[in-house]
């Protein structure tokens, strides 16, 4: 697992050696239309992971404004 080191890229650790890492994620986006052209987001995710030692779940939050152009 991971090359033989038990530090991941995050900085979370690997408690065991012949350990498993297994989990997923859910995502929610909400696109609202301002004008024609101008597109307000909303995303959150929630992801679970088990055995590393910085927990189980991880949120995360985003708002952005997309713009198209033609």
């Amino acid at each position: 697992m991971n090359w033989g080191e038990r530090r991941l890229y995050d900085g979370s650790t690997l408690l065991h050696r012949d350990r498993f890492l297994y989990g997923g994620a859910v995502t929610l986006e909400v696109d609202a239309y301002l004008t024609d052209r101008i597109i307000l987001s909303l995303t959150g995710r929630e992801r679970i992971l088990w055995g590393t030692t910085t927990g189980h779940f991880h949120a995360q939050f985003g708002l952005g404004v997309k713009f198209i152009i033609h």
